[in-house]
């Protein structure tokens, strides 16, 4: 008996290729939204990259993208600017709404009696001290 030579589809959340194309569309992303030469924080990106793979649409546009910016490929040309289109536009609205500041201070701080971010507790704990 042979093997099942047929590639299995791998689901959105296994398939590491697609989750390094839209870590890679998210980095370039962040850095023309804060004209910054980095990259968000980890979890800002992993929240971005799970946005990314839940919607078919936005898997297709980012695996089209890659290809197209031939991310796997060095370059010593300046980085092109990405297009503005529906990835662009979801992209963008996703990460300003994660990445905007709290309402309130008092909205910032506590959640239910506990610290909405974890970095916000590490420094209301740093003043307390």
């Amino acid at each position: 008996m042979r093997p099942n030579t047929e590639k299995m589809a791998l689901s959105p959340i296994e398939d590491t290729k697609l989750g390094a194309q839209a870590l890679a569309y998210v980095i370039e992303l962040y850095r023309e939204l804060t004209v910054e030469n980095g990259a968000p924080t980890l979890g800002t990106q992993n929240q971005a990259v799970d946005f990314i793979r839940s919607d078919p649409e936005l898997r297709r546009a980012v695996t089209a993208w890659a290809k197209a910016a031939q991310i796997d490929e060095a370059t010593t040309a300046p980085r092109r600017r990405l297009p503005f289109d529906a990835l662009y536009n979801q992209v963008r609205a996703f990460l300003e709404r994660i990445m905007a500041p709290p309402a309130s201070s008092e909205e910032a701080v506590r959640v239910n009696g506990a610290y909405a971010d974890s970095s916000l507790a590490r420094d209301v704990a740093l003043v307390r001290v």
